[in-house]
């Protein structure tokens, strides 16, 4: 039973009434004071009969009467006026209730604008601005709109002006607009006023703001280092069906060719710049929420997935960092460097919690058991364990003759894998330090590893699945995401038996790491970019 239907309709058009009563009192007291048509209220209006077809338009909902309030309530116009035009618009049933109450606010918005191109340019700022606040899952601000819809402030502050009757506009720019009921979202968005030229377009709206996202995504770089560069770079190099571009852009008169862009955006989400030299690792967070990278310019950096901004840049290393990995919890980052060292960083703060020291040579990788226990691979031919809490080192594993370049545990954590240009892939018991396995010839330029499968049997690698117990490989270039949607294979970003996209050389030879159906590339230009792939079943 829905509330309205549990109080008797003679109470609801009471205190609908009442509050009627009130509200116009407190208009014509207001208007009195400095009328301005240089015209009184009478001291009854709007009379009982008005009154009376309000409460009848109103009932049972109680946001129309507060509407129609709010609406005749304008300093900068006569109410008698405001309130004819609310009158204007008869209607019968819920339906055309919703039309009576928002058509008056809507319609009067057209009085505004005489010229009819004028009129165009008005309706499809409204569409925009207000079609976002309505369809936005969260409310933004006045400042925040102006951002992602690429809109100056002022005016989106102008748009909204004539519509405090519907939303909730604070003075404050950074405080979220809202709609003081949802039934204005559905009446905007409903099939009854799609013909007029304020109804909202909702998959249209969606279309927008989804461009306007990826534009944003694409240029944050250089928008946050010359803002102004979002009027004339990010249009220039947007693509030709950009929503964004075709309905701001105005190509500056000094280029006098424009580059030829992409007809649509493409599957690359963002790209993330800062690093100055090659990256050598990219790893998401557990969570998926961040993204480290680590890089020849001896910093790691951490990035927010969702804005493409840097959020920590780690100083320390003194050499190459090679390789990044986070721990079980994500609340520590563990990083690999041609300084000798591993270092362990709090992921929250940025802040160096340990250096650990041991390795004579070059750190080439760093991997974390699942109950937290990390391990480090050296040009030093060994393999060290560390306790992350104590910063000691707890385990040496010797035996490789040459560097050891990548290793893995296993997901209980008992075993660990490691390949090393000896030519070998090893593994050992964590607990005992002794090697249990050594598989040999099993040369492969930049052989990675990436995980034991069917019972610690078999060695998933970047060149197909290794068998443990005959040693023979099962060849295909492959790198899948965790929950195996999607892998690259062959040079081809691959889900299932399909092809969805071939990369350019520059991503062959960049490292990869993936979050569901997010693909991160660490690039020899120093820069990281995402692909999201949303490819149907």
């Amino acid at each position: 039973m829905v509330l309205q239907d549990a109080v008797p309709q003679a109470t609801i058009q009471h205190d609908i009434l009442v509050f009627l009563g009130d509200a116009f009192e407190k208009i014509r007291n207001s208007y009195n004071l400095d009328p301005l048509s240089g015209t009184y209220l009478d001291r009854d209006w709007p009379g009982n009969r008005t009154l009376q077809a309000l409460v009848d338009m109103a009932v049972p909902l109680f946001i129309v009467a507060a509407t129609v309030y709010r609406f005749v309530d304008d300093s900068d116009s006569d109410p008698r006026e405001r309130l004819k035009m609310i009158l204007q618009f008869p209607g019968i049933g819920k339906l055309e209730q919703m039309a009576q109450t928002y058509l008056p606010v809507l319609t009067q918005l057209s009085a505004r604008v005489n010229i009819s191109h004028d009129k165009d340019n008005f309706y499809q700022e409204f569409r925009i601005i207000v079609g976002s606040i309505v369809l936005l899952a969260e409310p933004l601000s006045v400042q925040s709109l102006a951002d992602l819809l690429n809109i100056p402030r002022e005016t989106i502050t102008l748009r909204l002006r004539p519509l405090h009757s519907v939303l909730r506009i604070s003075s404050n720019i950074d405080t979220p607009i809202r709609t003081l009921h949802l039934s204005f979202n559905e009446f905007l968005v409903s099939d009854r006023i799609q013909s007029q030229p304020f109804g909202v377009n909702s998959q249209a709206t969606h279309h927008f703001l989804r461009d306007a996202e990826r534009l944003v995504l694409a240029d944050r770089y250089f928008v946050d280092l010359a803002p102004l560069q979002v009027y004339s770079s990010a249009m220039v190099f947007a693509p030709q069906a950009s929503v964004v571009r075709n309905a701001y852009g105005r190509v500056p008169t000094w280029i006098l060719i424009s580059p030829i862009t992409s007809r649509t955006w493409s599957a690359e989400l963002q790209k993330l710049e800062g690093h100055t030299e090659y990256v050598m690792a990219v790893v998401f967070s557990p969570d998926g929420s961040l993204l480290a990278s680590a890089s020849v310019d001896t910093t790691v950096r951490l990035w927010n997935i969702t804005t493409g901004q840097e959020v920590q840049k780690l100083n320390g290393h003194t050499g190459s960092v090679m390789a990044v990995v986070f721990s079980p919890d994500g609340s520590l980052l563990a990083s690999a460097s041609h300084d000798t060292t591993v270092r362990l960083w709090n992921a929250t703060t940025g802040q160096e919690v340990q250096k650990l020291e041991g390795h004579t040579d070059w750190v080439n990788a760093v991997a974390f058991s699942p109950d937290g226990l990390l391990a480090s691979a050296s040009g030093d031919k060994t393999i060290r364990l560390w306790n992350v809490t104590t910063g000691q080192e707890v385990q040496k594993l010797e035996g490789h003759t040459d560097l050891v370049r990548m290793i893995v545990f296993s997901p209980e954590g008992s075993l660990l894998a490691s390949v090393s240009d000896d030519e070998t892939i090893r593994v050992w018991n964590v607990v005992t330090s002794q090697e249990v396995q050594q598989i040999k010839n099993v040369w492969r330029n930049n052989i990675k590893l990436y995980g034991f499968m069917n019972d610690n049997k078999l060695l998933l690698t970047n060149y197909g699945t290794l068998d443990l117990e005959t040693g023979s490989m099962h060849t295909s270039t492959s790198k899948a995401s965790t929950d195996r949607t999607l892998r690259i294979e062959d040079h081809w970003i691959r889900r299932g038996n399909y092809n969805l996209l071939w990369l350019p050389h520059e991503y062959q030879t960049a490292c990869q790491a993936f979050h569901g159906n997010i693909i991160a590339f660490g690039l020899a230009s120093g820069q990281v970019k995402f692909l999201e792939v949303d490819y149907p079943d």
